[in-house]
């Protein structure tokens, strides 16, 4: 028996209480036995009185099982997505907690936290096309993801555990309670049921929507050419730190034969000079040995000069020595050491 019917109802969920007693008064001006005259058991006016009964006190039970409604899922390859999924999501909206008159949905609220007054008055966002933007189609699956449902499972356990009759026929309260225990657990138990089946529309929805497909591919290609990006650098910065590392390898080799070359270098200057005082010495102690002077009388002259000039100096002192004869070298000699000394005396005047 369908109650909206018997009452003149339509079947909607924001059918209010009020609206049930305003169907029940004008279906009592034509059906109630002291209109009609047909008796308190009337079948009609019976239908009428169990009719508002029911919609007055488990609307919401009636409501979830005992109007016709199709539970059925769409597939999972479906040969056109927005044709065959459309339609489904359109017709679950039915059960919507957040599409309820205010009151009921401040019921909803306070059993559940996580509803939003901007999602409670906001209208539920539709499953678009495949020309809806990226961020529409996020907000249509983050509505379903927390899609809240009013569905009352309580007629239909009651039916199936068959316990309506113990129900109201019980002995004691007792017993009573024990009943309604089991047909709450039992509707419990549907009412899971029911989330799951929705979260499975969802998922199945989500998984075969050409455009979260797309977008999957594309976060998928955005991943991989960071990933590649990332490579990438990082082998660029290997590279500059090998060029780095073979840069400052090459540096400090260039580096050592430098200072080995110049250690080489000034080695040989030392030969050299060494060599170029001991033919000064050798100019020097010819003259003497000639001039039958005494080995060691010039011996302060010739170490002033052997301080006191460099290598090229000398070398040009020796080559003014060099075949001279041997008065003459002793007086070049002489006068050299005198001008470093004076030189010397001169720029120690200036100092002071």
């Amino acid at each position: 028996i369908d109650y909206y019917q018997v009452l003149h109802l339509p079947c909607r969920p924001t059918i209010t209480p009020d609206d049930v007693k305003k169907a029940y008064r004008k279906a009592c001006l034509l059906y109630h036995p002291d209109k009609s005259g047909r008796g308190e058991e009337d079948a009609v006016f019976l239908k009428v009185k169990a009719a508002f009964e029911t919609l007055s006190t488990q609307k919401q039970a009636y409501d979830s099982t005992e109007m016709p409604f199709d539970d059925s899922l769409p597939s999972e390859n479906p040969s056109d997505f927005f044709q065959e999924y459309g339609p489904v999501f359109e017709r679950n909206l039915h059960f919507d907690a957040r599409l309820l008159p205010s009151k009921q949905n401040d019921s909803n609220k306070k059993r559940n936290k996580r509803a939003s007054s901007a999602r409670n008055n906001k209208k539920p966002p539709s499953l678009g096309d495949e020309n809806t933007s990226i961020e529409e189609v996020h907000e249509f699956y983050d509505y379903w993801t927390h899609f809240e449902s009013w569905r009352d499972f309580s007629l239909q356990a009651a039916r199936e555990l068959e316990t309506e009759d113990h129900l109201e026929n019980a002995e004691s309260r007792y017993e009573k309670r024990w009943y309604q225990k089991e047909i709450d657990r039992h509707a419990k138990k549907l009412k899971q049921q029911e989330v799951a089946r929705i979260t499975a529309l969802v998922e199945r929805a989500m998984a075969a929507d050409p455009r979260l497909i797309q977008e999957r591919k594309r976060l998928i290609e955005e991943k991989e050419r960071k990933q590649r990006e990332r490579e990438e650098e990082a082998l660029n910065k290997k590279k500059r730190e090998e060029e780095a590392r073979i840069a400052e390898e090459r540096r400090v080799e260039e580096e050592k034969k430098r200072k080995a070359e110049e250690k080489l270098q000034k080695e040989k200057e030392k030969k050299m000079f060494r060599k170029c005082k001991q033919a000064f010495r050798r100019y020097v102690s010819e003259a003497l040995e000639e001039l039958l002077e005494k080995e060691h009388a010039l011996e302060d002259e010739v170490d002033l000069i052997c301080n006191e000039l460099d290598r090229l100096q000398l070398t040009g002192f020796n080559e003014k020595l060099d075949s001279k004869p041997a008065p003459e070298v002793v007086s070049l000699v002489k006068k050299q050491a005198e001008d470093l000394r004076s030189g010397a005396s001169q720029k120690n005047g200036e100092e002071v």
